[in-house]
């Protein structure tokens, strides 16, 4: 299971500094080619290559002896030992805006021989090598997110490539294509990419499934777990999710059956927690019995890993426990559980910015039950200050936070701040991320802005945004909006139970 947030990695590049992010990236490129199967490439190699393919990608752009320039690039290449056939395929697979269609041309007459069989496997066991590796207890990636983002690009670019070539995945390739599509999914699960997250996942559980990976289906079932998590996040069907995640607990529960997995595995705690979520909306006493089982499941081990490495998992579950409690009614043991999990979330203070906004988040929602608008106020802006520290000011999770301090300064009736922190997190929601992702969240801070809005002069401003939240809610829902919709109604659209 990954500990995610709703998290827009195109949005969140002022809190990956001093990389270099743009979509391809040569260097990385030239990394990846001298490190061909059965070559060794020094430092001076790779910049000369790195070289090269600023020159490839400027070809198409040559008007003047483009012909030369594609001999000298020829040349080039030779003369640092790579095969000009070899090395070009598999930049195929990497970088293909590098070689312009020129090349492809120039191909034909230059190089004699067949393109190599094998490109496509050189460059999966390249990406598989230079790709961070998902933890075996599946925690976060979070501290691997900046070299994940220099190699996300090309795996993206390689993902596409295997599908418009109908490739076919050989049987001793099988389970490095696989664990390296995985490895990426769940970063970028993590970054708020879900529709691509979802697309690679597809790609993988469809070589997996037919594979012969002896691992007892495991890898399928982490598989399964992504896409149930994206499911969820994307606010689609929960029943799909909960399917999800139910077919990777049966993978497990078999795996543990035959001997391969041991009882108290924390993968086989995060099905418990999994299939948790998946009924946090429909049953959540039966969320919290799943949460239960899985701690126990955690402190039972009898190799348990170290405290930081379960810390975030189990401080999911204490925060989703507290958040089940609140539906029910039961503030004083929501406010238990959710203490439990801050104290989890001190044993390993790195990496667990998101929960923790999400816990300030969850205690604010507390004060907020309890009529402490001044305490939830404050809850509420130590969340966003953890959440701009970690994601940045240009985050979905951000966003929330902001769309949540301008709904409190409304419900203290300082409509000048309440419209300024609506707008923020619209700005946001409406800048760099998906519609399909967050228009539930779209339309409830435009409600609330309509809302806030009424009080002020702008009263034409007022109607648009209500129209609008309105129309958005009858795009999601189907049903007519009525004349007095209220918060409630535009928050019950929320499928992510982290966004409440």
């Amino acid at each position: 299971m990954l500990v995610t947030t709703r998290a827009p990695g195109l949005g969140r590049r002022d809190a990956v500094p001093n990389i270099d992010t743009r979509p391809l990236h040569h260097n990385n490129s030239a990394k990846l080619l001298t490190a061909l199967p059965g070559q060794k490439y020094n430092v001076a190699d790779q910049e000369k290559l790195a070289t090269l393919l600023d020159q490839l990608g400027h070809l198409s752009l040559a008007t003047n002896n483009t012909a030369t320039s594609f001999n000298l690039s020829i040349n080039r290449l030779s003369e640092i030992g790579i095969d000009t056939s070899t090395a070009l395929e598999v930049l195929e697979y990497l970088q293909p805006d590098a070689i312009p269609d020129i090349i492809d041309a120039a191909l034909k007459q230059k190089i004699s021989k067949t393109l190599p069989s094998d490109a496509f496997g050189i460059a999966t066991l390249l990406l598989y090598q230079a790709f961070p590796k998902q933890h075996p207890f599946r925690t976060p990636m979070t501290e691997m997110w900046e070299e994940c983002e220099k190699y996300a690009p090309h795996v993206i670019n390689f993902h596409e490539q295997f599908v418009k070539k109908g490739k076919t995945v050989e049987p001793n390739q099988q389970s490095v294509f696989c664990e390296l599509l995985y490895n990426c999914s769940c970063y970028l699960l993590e970054q708020g990419r879900f529709d691509t997250s979802l697309e690679i996942s597809l790609s993988a559980e469809k070589v997996c499934e037919k594979a012969n990976i002896k691992d007892g289906g495991l890898l399928l079932a982490d598989i399964y777990t992504i896409q149930g998590t994206v499911h969820i996040e994307l606010n689609k069907n929960i029943n799909t999710a909960t399917n999800l995640f139910q077919k990777a607990l049966e993978i497990r529960e078999d795996a543990v059956t035959i001997g391969i997995m041991d009882p108290n595995h924390p993968n086989r705690a995060n099905s418990f927690m999994n299939m948790g979520n998946g009924f946090s909306h429909s049953d959540p006493q039966k969320t919290i019995e799943l949460h239960e089982r899985a701690i126990e499941t955690r402190r039972n081990g009898s190799r348990p890993p170290k405290r930081e490495d379960s810390c975030l998992h189990l401080a999911v579950s204490y925060l989703c426990i507290g958040k089940c409690h609140l539906k029910l009614g039961n503030s004083d043991d929501a406010l238990a559980s959710f203490k439990k999990c801050l104290e989890e979330l001190e044993v390993s203070p790195k990496g667990n910015g998101s929960l923790k906004s999400t816990v300030l988040g969850a205690l604010g929602n507390i004060q907020i039950e309890r009529g402490n608008m001044e305490d939830a106020l404050i809850s509420w802006t130590e969340a966003m200050e953890v959440s701009e520290k970690y994601f940045g000011r240009t985050h979905v999770r951000t966003a929330y936070c902001y769309y949540k301090i301008g709904w409190l300064a409304y419900k203290r009736s300082d409509y000048k701040q309440a419209i300024a922190f609506i707008n923020l997190a619209l700005g946001i929601y409406n800048g760099n991320l998906p519609h399909s992702t967050v228009r539930t969240e779209i339309a409830r801070a435009k409600f609330v802005l309509a809302l806030a809005l009424d009080n002020t002069s702008f009263i034409e401003e007022a109607r648009k945004n209500r129209q609008e939240a309105r129309e958005l809610k009858f795009s999601i829902t189907g049903k007519i909006a009525g004349q007095e919709d209220t918060v409630q109604d535009y928050d019950n659209l929320i499928a992510d139970h982290f966004s409440k």
